[in-house]
């Protein structure tokens, strides 16, 4: 049960974070914002949030992503050290008529949490009913081309430890 508070309130800040990225400050310098950072991978410029959705496959069920958030230029970890290269998520209903919420983010070698980090869970977050899945620390996971994050058959295991899902995913920023 903490597991899943602990999860639920880390996946409400990343959210709150996100959201704030979706923000303008007129007084901040916004060259960053605007898209002239470069991109992690596959080259060309970084937008920093979006608006999009996108597609996600968990287990066979393609899921329509009806909205993304993402934030897809460097910012410090909040934890862990290092940098949070770029992360981004993105929220469906699946065909049960379950809540579908995907979560991903790369962070930096210098990182205790160094490579891609992919989370989805299925049901309301802040319930004991919920799935929940992850891939921490995998490299390749996660590609970012221009403002599209992907994968393709994420292997992540459930909270149990035992359970396992597949996921692949596109995120549109």
């Amino acid at each position: 049960m903490t597991g899943r508070i602990a999860r639920g309130l880390a996946a409400a800040a990343i959210a709150t974070a996100l959201l704030a990225g979706c923000g303008g400050d007129d007084d901040a310098d916004d060259s960053a914002a605007a898209g002239d950072t470069p991109a992690a991978e596959g080259g060309g410029d970084a937008p920093a949030a979006g608006g999009g959705g996108g597609t996600m496959t968990l287990d066979g069920e393609t899921v329509a992503l009806d909205r993304a958030l993402c934030l897809l230029s460097p910012q410090e970890a909040a934890a862990g050290g290092g940098e949070i290269e770029f992360t981004g998520q993105g929220t469906g209903t699946n065909g049960a008529g379950d809540e579908v919420l995907i979560d991903l983010s790369h962070y930096s070698d210098e990182s205790m949490f160094a490579g891609d980090s992919v989370s989805v869970t299925v049901g309301d977050p802040f319930s004991d009913e919920a799935a929940n899945y992850s891939l921490v620390g995998g490299e390749g996971a996660i590609l970012m081309d221009g403002s599209t994050l992907s994968g393709q058959d994420v292997q992540m295991t459930g909270d149990d430890g035992t359970t396992t899902a597949t996921v692949s995913f596109e995120l549109n920023c």
